[in-house]
């Protein structure tokens, strides 16, 4: 089955999208297949940038993780293991098959 046919079969089913909608999207089915969290994986994919600190006080202002940095995957941590909703050979072979069409 295609994203697109699993989208539409999701809807048929009455199953909610991720924000509440009725109406799934392939891009959002694509991003939650090929979250390493699916896969059983928790990664830590992102790196927290240090407040900005204030020349008069001498200090950081704010809160210490007020924003994040993507890490490229190659830095990408291991967290933690979890239930896999899905193989990584199930996500490899779908993303080959909806490439080829």
């Amino acid at each position: 089955m295609s994203l697109f046919g699993v989208c539409r079969h999701l809807r048929e089913m009455g199953v909610p999208a991720p924000r509440g909608g009725k109406a799934w999207s392939t891009a959002t089915l694509r991003g939650i297949l090929t979250n390493p969290y699916s896969r059983g994986q928790s990664l830590r994919r992102a790196r927290a940038l240090p407040a900005p600190e204030d020349p008069a006080l001498g200090h950081p202002i704010g809160h210490p993780h007020d924003s994040a940095v993507p890490l490229p995957p190659e830095e990408w941590t291991f967290v933690a293991q979890v239930p896999a909703v899905v193989s990584q050979e199930q996500i490899d072979r779908k993303i080959r098959a909806n490439q080829n069409s």
